[in-house]
């Protein structure tokens, strides 16, 4: 069976097929196994772990229907704002200017 009719019989592009029976016969190890897409994977599974390990920031934004000037400051800004209390009175939320109808 050539190239070109394994490609077409198994669904697969001639150029990957291609590729593949370029590398093992170059003495390169294949791996066969199926693959999505071009994904490769960006973190590490240590650097996943880390990642999650961080306290989220998006509690200083409006979520939901509370607003986050309700909320006290976490300790870990208080070098940067001393409290929250601290927004202007004629400063809103978003979701105080958006009608209760279209809250998401």
């Amino acid at each position: 069976m050539s190239a070109r009719e394994a490609a077409e019989k198994f669904q697969v592009p001639r150029s990957t097929l291609g590729d593949r029976l370029k590398a093992i016969k170059t003495g390169e190890t294949v791996d066969l196994a199926l693959q999505m897409g071009r994904f490769k994977k960006t973190f590490t599974a240590d650097m996943e772990k880390r990642l999650q390990s961080q306290e989220p920031r998006s509690h200083l934004m409006c979520e939901e229907a509370s607003c986050a000037r309700d909320k006290p400051a976490p300790s870990h800004y208080a070098q940067d704002a001393t409290s929250l209390s601290s927004i202007q009175p004629g400063m809103q939320c978003l979701d105080e200017k958006m009608p209760s109808t279209e809250r998401r």
